[in-house]
């Protein structure tokens, strides 16, 4: 028996703390979180949430590919096929001290996460949360794969969410 998913909450936030220098408002300060927000996913929400994913994926030679058709292990250890599935969130996180990580969709069926030529560099220590709604590609056979490339022993580490 596979993993149930319960819920996932997203929680994106980049709280600006500034303080005005002109004349007339000298020293006040002003503190910007526009665009924070907390979204969860589940089975009820919309868009919905089925399955998720997490890896410490290690990078054997300087690449390695992220399946998200076929090759997705649960927690219990269960491959989980995401057939007519999206990725509703994402979030990498470069766990290297030295070396940054360039993903992008694979050369051979590629997921376009990040359109049809875009990639993503991770520097050192570095992250990037995808929140994708409903817009993410349906994951299958000619759409599945990213590739993550970096230095031969390295690691990447992500979590998904599919539904």
């Amino acid at each position: 028996m596979a993993t149930t998913f319960k819920s996932a909450v997203l929680e994106s936030k980049l709280t600006i703390n500034q303080e005005l220098g002109a004349s007339h408002v000298d020293g006040q300060k002003v503190t910007t979180d526009d665009l924070n927000e907390t979204i969860v996913i589940d089975s009820g929400s919309s868009p919905d949430g089925a399955y998720a994913f997490n890896a410490h994926l290690a990078m054997t030679g300087s690449a390695v590919t992220i399946d998200l058709l076929d090759a997705l292990v649960d927690l219990e250890g269960n491959v989980i096929t995401m057939t007519a599935q999206k990725v509703r969130a994402i979030k990498f996180k470069n766990p290297s001290t030295a070396n940054t990580v360039t993903i992008v969709a694979a050369a051979s069926n590629g997921n376009l996460i990040f359109g049809a030529s875009g990639s993503v560099v991770l520097g050192v220590g570095a992250s990037l949360l995808l929140y994708l709604a409903d817009t993410g590609v349906v994951i299958d056979a000619t759409h599945c794969n990213l590739e993550a490339t970096g230095t031969n022993g390295q690691y990447l580490d992500y979590a998904l969410v599919c539904g």
